[in-house]
């Protein structure tokens, strides 16, 4: 039996743990996880950034494993060494990662607003904002913090209502790629934005009456 069929058999059987799994059940710590970055994301934000960087280097080992023509463990083997690299990295070097962070999560979300609101798309004006979005985020570090951890937060809780109420899995409500001028997308985007200006407004108001928080050498003043 080769390293390559061992890996495929345990990825197959990761899968099959996953489709068994109650669709309740993950829609409910999706909801969990949403609530508590929605109320506590200021205290949870390097395990946030962690997830990220995960993310963000498994998405590259992705694309340069399809890139290099790259199968089979192979393919997963780049994968999971930039999924990791990129958890370490995130958890360490914090600013250098909010650049990043900020810098994708500006990519992003002009992308799908600027698409969804008004049918426009424009990858250098997404580029160029997504810059200035970085560079602001480092000079406003407890700013975003809140405004990312409540935004994230906001997303899974009306991802999760959403699978919850329609009966559909997980991840549908974020996967949704119907213009927001529609109804029912749009009540679901109008309580998003409550959520998040509640969630912001509730973490603003804590982490301003406590103690400075220390993000590996960095002290993040509460005021």
């Amino acid at each position: 039996m080769t390293l390559q069929t061992d890996l495929s058999q345990i990825v197959a059987k990761l899968k099959q743990i996953y489709a068994g799994l109650p669709q309740q059940l993950v829609l409910l710590l999706t909801l969990a996880a949403g609530i508590a970055l929605l109320i506590w994301g200021y205290k949870l934000f390097r395990v946030w950034l962690a997830v990220f960087g995960l993310l963000c280097g498994y998405y590259a080992g992705q694309y340069m494993g399809q890139k290099a023509g790259l199968e089979g463990w192979a393919a997963l083997a780049i994968s999971a060494l930039l999924a990791l690299a990129g958890a370490i990295l995130f958890w360490l070097a914090i600013k250098f990662s909010v650049f990043l962070a900020a810098f994708f999560f500006g990519l992003y979300f002009m992308r799908y607003f600027s698409v969804s609101l008004f049918g426009y798309s424009n990858l250098w004006v997404y580029l160029a904002a997504a810059l200035v979005i970085a560079v602001l985020a480092v000079f406003f570090l407890r700013f975003f913090i809140i405004a990312a951890t409540a935004w994230s937060g906001a997303r899974l809780i009306v991802d999760s209502l959403y699978g919850l109420i329609a009966g559909a899995p997980a991840g549908s409500w974020l996967k949704y790629a119907e213009p927001l001028r529609q109804v029912y997308p749009t009540l679901l985007f109008v309580l998003m934005i409550v959520l998040i200006t509640m969630g912001f407004i509730y973490q603003y108001h804590r982490s301003g009456h406590g103690r400075r928080i220390r993000l590996h050498g960095y002290p993040l003043r509460s005021r």
